[in-house]
Protein backbone atom coordinates (compact mmCIF):
# COMPACT_ATOMS: atom_id res chain seq x y z
CA UNK A 1 0.00 0.00 0.00
CA UNK A 2 1.70 3.26 -1.30
CA UNK A 3 1.32 6.41 0.87
CA UNK A 4 -1.12 7.99 -1.80
CA UNK A 5 -3.64 5.26 -1.20
CA UNK A 6 -6.62 6.72 0.13
CA UNK A 7 -7.98 4.43 2.89
CA UNK A 8 -11.06 5.96 4.59
CA UNK A 9 -11.45 8.78 6.85
CA UNK A 10 -13.38 8.47 10.11
CA UNK A 11 -16.79 10.10 10.08
CA UNK A 12 -19.74 10.76 12.56
CA UNK A 13 -22.86 9.48 10.43
CA UNK A 14 -24.33 13.42 10.24
CA UNK A 15 -21.39 14.93 9.07
CA UNK A 16 -18.82 14.74 5.59
CA UNK A 17 -15.66 15.61 5.16
CA UNK A 18 -12.25 15.10 6.76
CA UNK A 19 -12.07 14.44 10.40
CA UNK A 20 -8.61 14.99 12.36
CA UNK A 21 -9.55 12.32 15.16
CA UNK A 22 -11.56 9.58 15.69
CA UNK A 23 -15.07 9.88 16.17
CA UNK A 24 -16.88 7.48 18.14
CA UNK A 25 -20.30 5.83 17.15
CA UNK A 26 -20.86 3.81 19.67
CA UNK A 27 -19.47 2.93 23.13
CA UNK A 28 -19.53 0.77 25.83
CA UNK A 29 -17.35 0.20 29.08
CA UNK A 30 -17.57 -2.74 31.71
CA UNK A 31 -15.57 -3.99 34.84
CA UNK A 32 -14.90 -7.95 35.15
CA UNK A 33 -13.52 -10.51 36.32
CA UNK A 34 -11.15 -10.02 34.05
CA UNK A 35 -10.44 -6.37 34.80
CA UNK A 36 -11.51 -3.14 32.51
CA UNK A 37 -13.14 -3.16 29.45
CA UNK A 38 -13.71 -0.48 26.54
CA UNK A 39 -15.42 -1.10 23.50
CA UNK A 40 -15.72 2.27 20.83
CA UNK A 41 -17.38 1.61 17.32
CA UNK A 42 -16.08 3.44 14.77
CA UNK A 43 -17.74 4.47 11.47
CA UNK A 44 -15.30 4.49 8.40
CA UNK A 45 -16.63 5.93 4.61
CA UNK A 46 -15.19 6.21 0.91
CA UNK A 47 -13.11 3.58 1.10
CA UNK A 48 -10.99 3.63 -1.99
CA UNK A 49 -10.44 -0.21 -2.39
CA UNK A 50 -12.22 -3.08 -3.62
CA UNK A 51 -14.92 -4.98 -1.52
CA UNK A 52 -12.90 -7.83 -0.64
CA UNK A 53 -10.25 -5.41 0.28
CA UNK A 54 -12.12 -2.91 2.26
CA UNK A 55 -12.88 -4.41 5.64
CA UNK A 56 -9.25 -5.02 5.88
CA UNK A 57 -7.83 -1.67 4.79
CA UNK A 58 -10.98 0.04 6.62
CA UNK A 59 -9.07 -1.06 10.27
CA UNK A 60 -6.22 1.39 9.31
CA UNK A 61 -8.43 4.82 8.49
CA UNK A 62 -6.55 7.54 9.44
CA UNK A 63 -7.36 8.04 13.00
CA UNK A 64 -8.23 4.15 13.55
CA UNK A 65 -6.49 3.08 16.99
CA UNK A 66 -4.17 0.72 16.00
CA UNK A 67 -3.20 -2.47 17.82
CA UNK A 68 -1.27 -2.18 21.32
CA UNK A 69 -2.05 1.21 21.37
CA UNK A 70 -2.85 2.83 24.76
CA UNK A 71 -6.02 4.75 25.55
CA UNK A 72 -6.01 8.69 24.76
CA UNK A 73 -8.21 9.04 28.55
CA UNK A 74 -7.57 6.02 30.25
CA UNK A 75 -4.08 5.34 30.94
CA UNK A 76 -3.30 1.51 31.62
CA UNK A 77 -5.73 0.55 28.63
CA UNK A 78 -5.02 -0.85 25.66
CA UNK A 79 -6.05 -1.85 21.92
CA UNK A 80 -6.51 -6.03 22.24
CA UNK A 81 -9.13 -6.59 19.14
CA UNK A 82 -10.04 -4.19 16.18
CA UNK A 83 -12.65 -5.65 13.76
CA UNK A 84 -14.27 -4.68 11.19
CA UNK A 85 -16.77 -5.04 8.92
CA UNK A 86 -18.14 -4.01 5.70
CA UNK A 87 -21.50 -2.14 5.46
CA UNK A 88 -24.52 -4.87 3.51
CA UNK A 89 -24.43 -2.86 0.09
CA UNK A 90 -21.61 -0.26 -0.01
CA UNK A 91 -18.60 -1.66 0.15
CA UNK A 92 -16.83 1.91 0.50
CA UNK A 93 -18.13 2.28 4.41
CA UNK A 94 -17.26 -0.05 7.33
CA UNK A 95 -17.92 -0.33 11.01
CA UNK A 96 -14.97 -1.14 13.11
CA UNK A 97 -15.29 -2.21 16.41
CA UNK A 98 -12.35 -1.37 18.89
CA UNK A 99 -11.58 -3.78 22.32
CA UNK A 100 -10.05 -1.85 24.92
CA UNK A 101 -8.53 -3.39 27.82
CA UNK A 102 -5.56 -5.05 29.88
CA UNK A 103 -3.28 -7.13 28.28
CA UNK A 104 -2.99 -10.70 29.64
CA UNK A 105 0.55 -11.22 29.66
CA UNK A 106 0.23 -14.82 30.68
CA UNK A 107 -1.00 -13.06 34.15
CA UNK A 108 -4.23 -15.37 34.74
CA UNK A 109 -7.59 -13.25 34.77
CA UNK A 110 -8.88 -11.40 37.77
CA UNK A 111 -8.62 -8.13 39.19
CA UNK A 112 -4.36 -8.85 39.67
CA UNK A 113 -4.33 -8.50 36.23
CA UNK A 114 -4.48 -4.49 36.74
CA UNK A 115 -1.10 -3.28 36.50
CA UNK A 116 0.34 -1.19 38.76
CA UNK A 117 2.64 -1.27 41.78
CA UNK A 118 -0.37 -1.52 44.35
CA UNK A 119 -1.97 -5.01 41.79
CA UNK A 120 -2.56 -7.84 44.15
CA UNK A 121 0.14 -10.00 43.64
CA UNK A 122 0.38 -13.96 43.08
CA UNK A 123 2.08 -15.46 46.05
CA UNK A 124 4.05 -19.01 45.86
CA UNK A 125 5.96 -19.61 48.97
CA UNK A 126 8.16 -22.66 49.70
CA UNK A 127 10.53 -24.69 51.70
CA UNK A 128 13.75 -26.43 50.31
CA UNK A 129 16.69 -28.20 51.64
CA UNK A 130 20.06 -26.66 50.38
CA UNK A 131 23.38 -28.74 51.41
CA UNK A 132 25.75 -26.77 53.74
CA UNK A 133 28.39 -27.20 56.02
CA UNK A 134 28.78 -26.27 59.73
CA UNK A 135 31.08 -26.98 62.22
CA UNK A 136 28.28 -26.69 64.93
CA UNK A 137 26.10 -29.51 66.13
CA UNK A 138 22.10 -28.96 66.57
CA UNK A 139 22.72 -27.18 69.86
CA UNK A 140 25.25 -24.91 68.79
CA UNK A 141 27.65 -26.42 70.22
CA UNK A 142 30.78 -26.54 68.29
CA UNK A 143 31.72 -30.36 66.84
CA UNK A 144 35.23 -31.47 68.79
CA UNK A 145 36.82 -34.89 67.36
CA UNK A 146 38.97 -36.43 70.18
CA UNK A 147 42.20 -38.56 69.06
CA UNK A 148 44.35 -41.08 71.27
CA UNK A 149 48.01 -40.26 69.56
CA UNK A 150 51.00 -41.49 71.08
CA UNK A 151 54.24 -38.91 72.10
CA UNK A 152 57.79 -39.46 71.52
CA UNK A 153 58.22 -41.45 74.18
CA UNK A 154 55.28 -43.85 72.93
CA UNK A 155 53.10 -43.16 75.44
CA UNK A 156 49.35 -42.42 74.58
CA UNK A 157 48.12 -39.18 74.74
CA UNK A 158 44.97 -37.59 73.88
CA UNK A 159 44.37 -34.79 71.14
CA UNK A 160 41.54 -33.10 69.57
CA UNK A 161 40.73 -30.88 67.04
CA UNK A 162 37.31 -29.23 65.25
CA UNK A 163 35.08 -30.89 62.85
CA UNK A 164 33.03 -30.06 60.26
CA UNK A 165 29.96 -31.92 58.20
CA UNK A 166 26.87 -31.64 55.90
CA UNK A 167 23.62 -30.81 56.70
CA UNK A 168 20.18 -30.36 54.50
CA UNK A 169 19.45 -26.82 56.33
CA UNK A 170 15.78 -25.80 55.30
CA UNK A 171 15.20 -22.60 53.06
CA UNK A 172 11.87 -20.60 53.04
CA UNK A 173 11.64 -18.98 49.49
CA UNK A 174 8.02 -16.24 49.15
CA UNK A 175 7.46 -14.85 45.16
CA UNK A 176 5.83 -12.39 44.17
CA UNK A 177 4.71 -12.11 41.10
CA UNK A 178 3.01 -9.16 39.36
CA UNK A 179 2.16 -7.20 36.10
CA UNK A 180 3.00 -3.55 36.38
CA UNK A 181 3.26 -0.26 34.40
CA UNK A 182 6.95 -0.11 34.50
CA UNK A 183 10.19 -1.61 34.36
CA UNK A 184 11.73 -2.69 37.80
CA UNK A 185 15.26 -2.31 36.77
CA UNK A 186 15.34 0.85 39.25
CA UNK A 187 13.57 -1.75 42.07
CA UNK A 188 16.31 -4.53 41.25
CA UNK A 189 19.10 -2.03 41.84
CA UNK A 190 17.61 -1.07 45.17
CA UNK A 191 16.35 -3.68 46.55
CA UNK A 192 18.24 -7.04 45.45
CA UNK A 193 20.95 -8.04 48.01
CA UNK A 194 18.97 -6.05 50.84
CA UNK A 195 17.20 -7.17 54.09
CA UNK A 196 13.94 -5.61 55.64
CA UNK A 197 14.30 -2.90 57.49
CA UNK A 198 10.29 -3.16 59.57
CA UNK A 199 8.53 -6.05 60.32
CA UNK A 200 7.09 -7.92 57.09
CA UNK A 201 5.38 -10.87 55.69
CA UNK A 202 3.34 -11.68 58.94
CA UNK A 203 5.65 -9.35 61.08
CA UNK A 204 8.49 -11.60 60.48
CA UNK A 205 11.37 -8.71 62.29
CA UNK A 206 14.25 -6.92 61.05
CA UNK A 207 16.57 -8.61 59.10
CA UNK A 208 14.61 -11.68 58.58
CA UNK A 209 14.27 -11.58 54.68
CA UNK A 210 16.50 -11.26 51.90
CA UNK A 211 15.32 -9.93 48.05
CA UNK A 212 17.04 -12.41 46.10
CA UNK A 213 16.08 -11.34 43.09
CA UNK A 214 13.75 -8.86 41.28
CA UNK A 215 13.10 -8.98 37.48
CA UNK A 216 10.33 -8.16 35.05
CA UNK A 217 9.30 -9.34 31.45
CA UNK A 218 7.36 -7.49 29.14
CA UNK A 219 5.31 -9.26 26.62
CA UNK A 220 3.47 -5.72 24.80
CA UNK A 221 6.62 -3.28 23.93
CA UNK A 222 7.44 -2.53 27.16
CA UNK A 223 3.31 -1.11 27.64
CA UNK A 224 3.99 -3.27 30.53
CA UNK A 225 5.64 -5.73 32.60
CA UNK A 226 5.17 -9.09 34.62
CA UNK A 227 7.42 -8.76 37.50
CA UNK A 228 8.77 -11.41 39.66
CA UNK A 229 9.89 -10.64 43.57
CA UNK A 230 11.84 -13.42 45.82
CA UNK A 231 12.81 -13.33 48.97
CA UNK A 232 14.66 -16.00 50.92
CA UNK A 233 14.15 -16.36 54.99
CA UNK A 234 17.30 -16.41 57.53
CA UNK A 235 17.65 -20.17 58.45
CA UNK A 236 16.98 -20.78 62.35
CA UNK A 237 20.39 -21.51 63.73
CA UNK A 238 21.73 -22.48 66.83
CA UNK A 239 25.30 -20.63 67.68
CA UNK A 240 27.07 -22.05 71.04
CA UNK A 241 23.59 -22.51 72.45
CA UNK A 242 21.82 -19.07 71.32
CA UNK A 243 19.35 -19.37 68.60
CA UNK A 244 19.41 -16.71 66.15
CA UNK A 245 16.77 -16.17 63.18
CA UNK A 246 18.08 -13.34 61.14
CA UNK A 247 20.70 -12.46 58.54
CA UNK A 248 23.19 -10.83 61.13
CA UNK A 249 26.48 -12.67 60.90
CA UNK A 250 28.19 -14.32 64.13
CA UNK A 251 31.76 -14.52 64.69
CA UNK A 252 33.49 -16.32 67.80
CA UNK A 253 37.17 -15.69 68.95
CA UNK A 254 39.11 -18.66 67.67
CA UNK A 255 42.12 -20.05 70.38
CA UNK A 256 45.47 -19.61 67.52
CA UNK A 257 46.75 -22.66 69.16
CA UNK A 258 44.36 -25.18 69.50
CA UNK A 259 41.68 -23.36 66.78
CA UNK A 260 38.62 -24.10 68.74
CA UNK A 261 36.50 -21.26 70.03
CA UNK A 262 36.81 -20.02 73.35
CA UNK A 263 35.26 -22.23 75.94
CA UNK A 264 33.87 -19.53 78.35
CA UNK A 265 31.85 -17.35 75.73
CA UNK A 266 29.90 -14.44 77.34
CA UNK A 267 27.56 -13.61 74.54
CA UNK A 268 25.87 -11.29 76.84
CA UNK A 269 28.62 -9.45 77.63
CA UNK A 270 30.03 -9.92 73.69
CA UNK A 271 33.33 -12.13 75.17
CA UNK A 272 34.64 -14.13 73.05
CA UNK A 273 31.85 -13.65 70.09
CA UNK A 274 30.65 -10.94 68.38
CA UNK A 275 26.50 -11.50 67.26
CA UNK A 276 24.41 -8.92 64.87
CA UNK A 277 27.30 -8.00 62.86
CA UNK A 278 25.37 -6.04 59.52
CA UNK A 279 26.63 -7.70 56.87
CA UNK A 280 23.76 -6.84 54.47
CA UNK A 281 22.10 -3.14 54.02
CA UNK A 282 18.64 -2.63 54.63
CA UNK A 283 15.27 -1.16 53.07
CA UNK A 284 11.86 -0.76 53.37
CA UNK A 285 10.07 -4.02 51.61
CA UNK A 286 6.61 -2.51 52.86
CA UNK A 287 6.91 0.26 50.09
CA UNK A 288 6.75 -2.77 47.79
CA UNK A 289 3.08 -3.37 48.51
CA UNK A 290 3.31 -7.17 48.92
CA UNK A 291 1.98 -9.38 51.33
CA UNK A 292 1.60 -12.54 52.18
Amino acid sequence: MGRHTIIGEIKPRSQFGKVTGPVVEEGSASISSTGTTIIEKYQVEEISVSEQGSRFFAMFAPGMPRFGEEHPAIGGIFVQEVRSETLVGDPTKAEVVVTWGLPTGGAGGGFDNDPGDDAVASVEIATTLQSVSTALDVNGVQIIIDKTVLDQDGDPIFDEQPGEVLYQMPMTVVRFRRRELFSPGDKSKLYVGTVNTNPVFGDDPAHTWLCTRIDGISDDGAQTFNVTYEFQRAPQRYDHEFLFETWDATALWIDPETNLAAPDINIQQQDGIKTNIRVYSETDFELLNLTI
